[in-house]
Protein backbone atom coordinates (compact mmCIF):
# COMPACT_ATOMS: atom_id res chain seq x y z
CA UNK A 1 0.00 0.00 0.00
CA UNK A 2 0.84 3.55 -1.17
CA UNK A 3 2.30 5.60 2.16
CA UNK A 4 0.47 9.41 1.90
CA UNK A 5 2.32 12.46 1.40
CA UNK A 6 2.48 14.62 4.23
CA UNK A 7 3.14 18.04 2.55
CA UNK A 8 -0.40 18.87 2.61
CA UNK A 9 -1.80 17.20 -0.24
CA UNK A 10 -1.64 18.22 -3.88
CA UNK A 11 -1.27 21.68 -5.18
CA UNK A 12 -3.05 22.13 -8.14
CA UNK A 13 -3.07 25.36 -10.29
CA UNK A 14 -6.72 27.00 -10.59
CA UNK A 15 -10.01 26.74 -8.89
CA UNK A 16 -10.35 23.57 -6.65
CA UNK A 17 -12.98 22.43 -3.83
CA UNK A 18 -11.46 19.63 -1.76
CA UNK A 19 -13.72 17.27 0.61
CA UNK A 20 -14.03 15.09 3.37
CA UNK A 21 -13.17 11.46 2.90
CA UNK A 22 -13.47 8.30 4.32
CA UNK A 23 -10.25 7.82 5.33
CA UNK A 24 -10.56 4.04 4.34
CA UNK A 25 -11.60 4.82 1.13
CA UNK A 26 -8.72 4.31 -1.22
CA UNK A 27 -7.16 7.72 -3.13
CA UNK A 28 -7.34 8.07 -6.65
CA UNK A 29 -3.16 7.19 -6.22
CA UNK A 30 -4.19 3.83 -4.34
CA UNK A 31 -7.05 2.54 -6.83
CA UNK A 32 -4.84 0.82 -8.73
CA UNK A 33 -4.36 -1.78 -5.63
CA UNK A 34 -7.83 -2.46 -6.14
CA UNK A 35 -8.26 -3.47 -9.70
CA UNK A 36 -7.69 -7.28 -10.54
CA UNK A 37 -7.43 -7.00 -14.64
CA UNK A 38 -3.46 -8.59 -15.53
CA UNK A 39 -3.20 -4.93 -17.64
CA UNK A 40 -3.71 -3.40 -14.04
CA UNK A 41 -1.59 -5.32 -11.92
CA UNK A 42 1.30 -4.85 -14.87
CA UNK A 43 0.42 -1.52 -14.41
CA UNK A 44 1.70 -1.61 -11.09
CA UNK A 45 4.57 -3.64 -11.34
CA UNK A 46 6.11 -0.65 -13.94
CA UNK A 47 5.19 1.98 -12.01
CA UNK A 48 6.44 0.30 -8.74
CA UNK A 49 9.97 0.18 -11.16
CA UNK A 50 9.75 3.71 -12.80
CA UNK A 51 8.49 5.65 -9.65
CA UNK A 52 12.16 5.41 -7.47
CA UNK A 53 14.00 6.66 -9.85
CA UNK A 54 14.51 10.23 -11.19
CA UNK A 55 13.12 9.39 -14.65
CA UNK A 56 10.63 11.49 -16.56
CA UNK A 57 7.21 9.04 -16.59
CA UNK A 58 4.44 9.46 -19.35
CA UNK A 59 0.84 8.05 -18.66
CA UNK A 60 -0.54 7.87 -22.32
CA UNK A 61 -4.20 6.77 -22.08
CA UNK A 62 -8.04 7.93 -22.85
CA UNK A 63 -9.73 10.33 -20.80
CA UNK A 64 -10.83 9.75 -17.71
CA UNK A 65 -8.53 6.59 -16.81
CA UNK A 66 -7.24 7.93 -13.84
CA UNK A 67 -3.69 9.20 -15.24
CA UNK A 68 -3.60 11.53 -12.78
CA UNK A 69 -4.46 9.25 -10.07
CA UNK A 70 -1.15 7.29 -11.49
CA UNK A 71 0.78 10.54 -11.61
CA UNK A 72 -0.12 11.11 -7.73
CA UNK A 73 0.61 7.35 -7.32
CA UNK A 74 4.74 8.09 -9.16
CA UNK A 75 5.39 10.52 -6.09
CA UNK A 76 4.09 8.84 -2.95
CA UNK A 77 6.22 5.97 -4.21
CA UNK A 78 9.40 8.06 -4.76
CA UNK A 79 11.72 9.77 -2.42
CA UNK A 80 9.79 13.39 -3.04
CA UNK A 81 6.66 11.75 -1.05
CA UNK A 82 7.41 14.42 1.42
CA UNK A 83 8.19 17.81 -0.94
CA UNK A 84 5.62 19.28 -3.37
CA UNK A 85 3.16 17.51 -5.70
CA UNK A 86 2.06 20.37 -8.25
CA UNK A 87 -0.53 19.56 -10.82
CA UNK A 88 -0.76 22.36 -13.92
CA UNK A 89 -3.73 21.56 -16.14
CA UNK A 90 -2.33 23.29 -19.47
CA UNK A 91 -5.92 22.09 -21.10
CA UNK A 92 -6.75 25.12 -19.14
CA UNK A 93 -4.51 27.39 -19.86
CA UNK A 94 -4.77 29.57 -23.11
CA UNK A 95 -1.88 28.26 -25.60
CA UNK A 96 0.33 31.48 -25.42
CA UNK A 97 0.43 31.26 -21.19
CA UNK A 98 1.22 27.88 -20.76
CA UNK A 99 5.10 29.30 -20.81
CA UNK A 100 4.01 31.73 -17.96
CA UNK A 101 2.50 29.31 -16.29
CA UNK A 102 5.17 26.56 -16.43
CA UNK A 103 8.16 28.95 -15.89
CA UNK A 104 6.66 32.28 -14.84
CA UNK A 105 7.25 35.45 -15.16
CA UNK A 106 8.70 39.07 -14.07
CA UNK A 107 6.62 42.00 -13.78
CA UNK A 108 5.88 43.64 -17.09
CA UNK A 109 6.76 40.79 -19.19
CA UNK A 110 3.79 41.12 -21.39
CA UNK A 111 0.99 42.78 -21.24
CA UNK A 112 -1.29 41.40 -18.06
CA UNK A 113 1.80 40.81 -15.89
CA UNK A 114 1.36 43.41 -13.69
CA UNK A 115 3.19 41.49 -10.94
CA UNK A 116 5.94 38.68 -10.85
CA UNK A 117 5.13 34.98 -10.86
CA UNK A 118 6.92 31.89 -9.70
CA UNK A 119 5.31 29.96 -12.06
CA UNK A 120 4.15 25.74 -11.61
CA UNK A 121 8.56 24.90 -11.71
CA UNK A 122 9.39 26.82 -8.62
CA UNK A 123 6.34 25.91 -7.10
CA UNK A 124 7.62 22.20 -7.14
CA UNK A 125 11.10 22.75 -6.37
CA UNK A 126 12.72 19.44 -5.06
CA UNK A 127 8.94 17.77 -5.62
CA UNK A 128 7.04 16.83 -8.76
CA UNK A 129 5.27 18.49 -11.60
CA UNK A 130 2.65 16.90 -13.13
CA UNK A 131 1.60 18.69 -16.75
CA UNK A 132 -1.44 17.45 -17.92
CA UNK A 133 -2.08 17.34 -21.54
CA UNK A 134 1.52 17.66 -22.04
CA UNK A 135 0.39 18.64 -25.77
CA UNK A 136 -1.41 21.07 -25.22
CA UNK A 137 1.70 23.55 -24.04
CA UNK A 138 3.31 26.05 -26.57
CA UNK A 139 5.92 24.91 -28.51
CA UNK A 140 8.20 27.23 -26.99
CA UNK A 141 7.67 26.25 -23.55
CA UNK A 142 8.16 22.51 -25.43
CA UNK A 143 11.77 23.65 -25.96
CA UNK A 144 12.01 25.41 -22.72
CA UNK A 145 11.19 22.31 -20.96
CA UNK A 146 13.79 20.65 -22.82
CA UNK A 147 16.43 22.99 -21.19
CA UNK A 148 14.64 21.68 -17.67
CA UNK A 149 15.70 18.36 -18.29
CA UNK A 150 18.66 18.33 -19.70
CA UNK A 151 20.24 21.51 -17.68
CA UNK A 152 17.73 21.72 -14.64
CA UNK A 153 17.36 25.72 -15.40
CA UNK A 154 15.24 27.61 -17.02
CA UNK A 155 14.41 31.68 -17.33
CA UNK A 156 10.96 33.04 -16.18
CA UNK A 157 9.57 35.12 -19.33
CA UNK A 158 11.11 38.59 -19.47
CA UNK A 159 13.99 37.67 -17.42
CA UNK A 160 17.25 36.66 -18.40
CA UNK A 161 18.56 35.43 -15.27
CA UNK A 162 19.04 31.75 -15.04
CA UNK A 163 17.12 29.59 -12.20
CA UNK A 164 18.32 26.17 -11.29
CA UNK A 165 15.23 23.49 -10.26
CA UNK A 166 15.06 20.42 -8.45
CA UNK A 167 11.86 19.22 -10.15
CA UNK A 168 10.44 15.06 -11.14
CA UNK A 169 8.41 15.78 -13.96
CA UNK A 170 5.54 13.59 -15.12
CA UNK A 171 3.89 13.98 -18.11
CA UNK A 172 -0.17 13.01 -19.00
CA UNK A 173 -2.18 13.51 -22.13
CA UNK A 174 -5.11 11.72 -24.08
CA UNK A 175 -3.38 11.52 -27.36
CA UNK A 176 -0.98 9.28 -28.91
CA UNK A 177 2.14 10.65 -29.00
CA UNK A 178 3.41 9.70 -32.44
CA UNK A 179 -0.04 11.24 -33.47
CA UNK A 180 1.11 14.69 -31.34
CA UNK A 181 4.36 15.02 -33.20
CA UNK A 182 2.79 14.32 -36.93
CA UNK A 183 0.23 17.02 -36.01
CA UNK A 184 3.02 19.21 -34.55
CA UNK A 185 1.67 19.94 -31.52
CA UNK A 186 4.65 17.69 -29.78
CA UNK A 187 8.26 18.62 -31.01
CA UNK A 188 9.99 15.12 -31.91
CA UNK A 189 12.95 15.58 -29.29
CA UNK A 190 10.35 16.44 -26.11
CA UNK A 191 8.67 13.12 -27.41
CA UNK A 192 11.93 11.35 -27.09
CA UNK A 193 12.33 12.35 -23.60
CA UNK A 194 8.71 11.18 -22.20
CA UNK A 195 9.39 7.98 -23.80
CA UNK A 196 11.46 7.34 -21.08
CA UNK A 197 9.40 5.76 -18.95
CA UNK A 198 5.52 5.64 -20.72
CA UNK A 199 2.72 4.21 -19.78
CA UNK A 200 -0.03 2.77 -22.11
CA UNK A 201 -3.35 3.46 -20.16
CA UNK A 202 -5.97 1.06 -21.68
CA UNK A 203 -9.69 1.99 -21.95
CA UNK A 204 -12.17 0.20 -18.93
CA UNK A 205 -13.74 -1.66 -22.01
CA UNK A 206 -10.73 -3.52 -22.81
CA UNK A 207 -10.22 -4.25 -18.82
CA UNK A 208 -14.17 -5.45 -17.75
CA UNK A 209 -13.09 -7.59 -14.78
CA UNK A 210 -12.10 -3.76 -13.72
CA UNK A 211 -15.50 -2.81 -13.58
CA UNK A 212 -16.36 -3.94 -10.05
CA UNK A 213 -13.52 -2.57 -8.31
CA UNK A 214 -14.08 0.86 -9.80
CA UNK A 215 -17.73 0.35 -9.03
CA UNK A 216 -16.73 -0.74 -5.19
CA UNK A 217 -13.82 2.65 -5.06
CA UNK A 218 -16.53 4.58 -5.80
CA UNK A 219 -19.14 3.67 -3.57
CA UNK A 220 -16.83 3.75 -0.69
CA UNK A 221 -15.61 7.21 -1.95
CA UNK A 222 -19.10 8.89 -2.13
CA UNK A 223 -21.53 6.58 -0.02
CA UNK A 224 -20.22 9.38 3.25
CA UNK A 225 -21.14 11.98 0.93
CA UNK A 226 -24.87 10.59 0.44
CA UNK A 227 -25.66 9.79 4.29
CA UNK A 228 -24.23 6.55 3.87
CA UNK A 229 -22.50 4.95 7.22
CA UNK A 230 -21.13 2.29 5.48
CA UNK A 231 -21.22 1.79 1.51
CA UNK A 232 -24.37 -0.17 0.32
CA UNK A 233 -24.43 -3.06 -1.59
CA UNK A 234 -24.59 -3.07 -5.78
CA UNK A 235 -26.65 -6.14 -6.98
CA UNK A 236 -25.18 -8.55 -9.80
CA UNK A 237 -28.23 -7.27 -11.98
CA UNK A 238 -26.71 -3.42 -11.51
CA UNK A 239 -23.60 -4.19 -12.33
CA UNK A 240 -24.27 -6.03 -15.26
CA UNK A 241 -26.23 -3.12 -16.47
CA UNK A 242 -22.64 -1.10 -16.05
CA UNK A 243 -20.67 -3.47 -17.80
CA UNK A 244 -23.08 -3.55 -20.81
CA UNK A 245 -22.38 0.07 -21.23
CA UNK A 246 -19.70 1.73 -23.60
CA UNK A 247 -17.96 3.29 -20.65
CA UNK A 248 -16.11 5.59 -23.37
CA UNK A 249 -15.91 7.95 -20.26
CA UNK A 250 -14.00 5.42 -18.36
CA UNK A 251 -13.40 5.57 -14.92
CA UNK A 252 -14.58 8.87 -14.46
CA UNK A 253 -18.10 7.92 -16.29
CA UNK A 254 -18.51 5.01 -13.57
CA UNK A 255 -17.63 7.18 -11.00
CA UNK A 256 -20.63 9.73 -12.28
CA UNK A 257 -22.84 6.76 -12.29
CA UNK A 258 -22.26 5.43 -8.98
CA UNK A 259 -23.14 9.07 -7.77
CA UNK A 260 -26.73 9.42 -9.15
CA UNK A 261 -26.89 5.96 -8.45
CA UNK A 262 -26.11 6.68 -4.84
CA UNK A 263 -28.61 9.78 -5.06
CA UNK A 264 -31.47 8.25 -6.27
CA UNK A 265 -31.17 4.80 -3.92
CA UNK A 266 -32.25 6.98 -0.92
CA UNK A 267 -30.07 5.67 1.88
CA UNK A 268 -31.37 1.65 0.18
CA UNK A 269 -28.70 -0.66 1.59
CA UNK A 270 -28.70 -2.58 -1.72
CA UNK A 271 -28.18 -0.44 -5.35
CA UNK A 272 -29.97 -2.47 -8.54
CA UNK A 273 -30.39 -1.16 -11.43
CA UNK A 274 -33.64 0.63 -11.55
CA UNK A 275 -31.54 2.86 -9.09
CA UNK A 276 -28.92 3.30 -12.41
CA UNK A 277 -29.06 6.45 -14.42
CA UNK A 278 -30.63 6.03 -17.95
CA UNK A 279 -28.13 5.79 -20.31
CA UNK A 280 -27.23 9.48 -22.05
CA UNK A 281 -27.80 9.22 -26.27
CA UNK A 282 -23.67 9.81 -26.18
CA UNK A 283 -23.71 6.49 -24.19
CA UNK A 284 -25.83 4.81 -27.27
CA UNK A 285 -23.78 3.44 -30.06
CA UNK A 286 -25.16 3.90 -32.74
CA UNK A 287 -22.63 3.14 -35.88
CA UNK A 288 -21.19 -0.51 -36.64
CA UNK A 289 -19.04 -2.30 -35.27
CA UNK A 290 -16.65 -2.24 -38.12
CA UNK A 291 -17.32 1.58 -38.52
CA UNK A 292 -16.10 2.05 -34.77
CA UNK A 293 -12.85 -0.06 -35.47
CA UNK A 294 -11.71 1.78 -38.23
CA UNK A 295 -12.49 5.16 -36.41
CA UNK A 296 -10.29 4.12 -33.63
CA UNK A 297 -7.63 2.47 -35.89
CA UNK A 298 -7.81 5.81 -37.69
CA UNK A 299 -7.26 7.34 -33.94
CA UNK A 300 -4.27 5.25 -32.57
CA UNK A 301 -6.65 3.65 -29.71
CA UNK A 302 -5.07 0.86 -28.03
CA UNK A 303 -8.52 -1.24 -28.42
CA UNK A 304 -7.94 -1.05 -32.40
CA UNK A 305 -4.13 -1.92 -32.34
CA UNK A 306 -4.06 -4.06 -29.11
CA UNK A 307 -4.33 -7.62 -28.32
CA UNK A 308 -7.10 -9.86 -30.51
CA UNK A 309 -8.63 -11.48 -27.63
CA UNK A 310 -9.15 -7.97 -25.66
CA UNK A 311 -10.28 -5.98 -29.24
CA UNK A 312 -12.78 -8.71 -30.16
CA UNK A 313 -14.39 -7.99 -26.29
CA UNK A 314 -14.42 -4.45 -26.87
CA UNK A 315 -16.21 -4.46 -30.57
CA UNK A 316 -18.58 -7.46 -29.73
CA UNK A 317 -16.72 -9.55 -32.56
CA UNK A 318 -14.90 -13.25 -32.93
CA UNK A 319 -11.25 -13.27 -32.70
CA UNK A 320 -10.56 -14.44 -36.40
CA UNK A 321 -13.06 -11.34 -37.01
CA UNK A 322 -11.18 -9.04 -35.21
CA UNK A 323 -7.66 -10.13 -36.29
CA UNK A 324 -8.93 -9.74 -40.21
CA UNK A 325 -9.87 -6.55 -39.53
CA UNK A 326 -6.97 -5.18 -37.66
CA UNK A 327 -4.22 -7.19 -40.30
CA UNK A 328 -6.03 -6.01 -43.09
CA UNK A 329 -6.38 -2.45 -41.71
CA UNK A 330 -3.08 -2.38 -41.06
CA UNK A 331 -1.23 -3.78 -44.65
CA UNK A 332 -3.78 -0.85 -46.09
CA UNK A 333 -2.18 1.36 -43.82
CA UNK A 334 1.04 0.57 -44.18
CA UNK A 335 0.91 0.42 -48.12
CA UNK A 336 -0.85 3.85 -48.41
CA UNK A 337 2.45 5.20 -46.12
CA UNK A 338 5.16 3.62 -48.60
CA UNK A 339 3.24 5.51 -51.47
CA UNK A 340 3.85 8.76 -49.47
CA UNK A 341 7.18 10.68 -48.94
CA UNK A 342 9.18 9.60 -45.96
CA UNK A 343 6.65 6.97 -45.62
CA UNK A 344 4.99 7.20 -42.84
CA UNK A 345 4.17 4.18 -40.34
CA UNK A 346 0.67 3.30 -39.87
CA UNK A 347 1.95 2.67 -36.12
CA UNK A 348 1.02 4.65 -33.02
CA UNK A 349 2.69 4.57 -29.48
Amino acid sequence: MLQPARNGGVSTVGLSIEKERDPAAPTPAEELDHLPSAASRQLASEIAEAAPTPMLCCFVGPSGTGKTGLSERVHALSSRRDAPLVHLDLASVPGPLTTSAIFGHVRGAFTDARERRAGALVSAHRGTLVLDEITKASIEAQHALLRVLDHATFQPTGSDREVRVDVRLVALTSEPLSLAVKSGRLIADLRFRLKEFVFSIPPLSERIEDVAAVVSVALRRHAPFFGYDRPPNFSEAALRDIVGRPLHGNHRQVDGIVQRALARARGARFIEALHLPAPDKDEICTESPRDRFLRDFAEGLPSAHGPVGSGARYYNVDRSTFRRWRDNTTSQMTALAGRRPGGASARHL
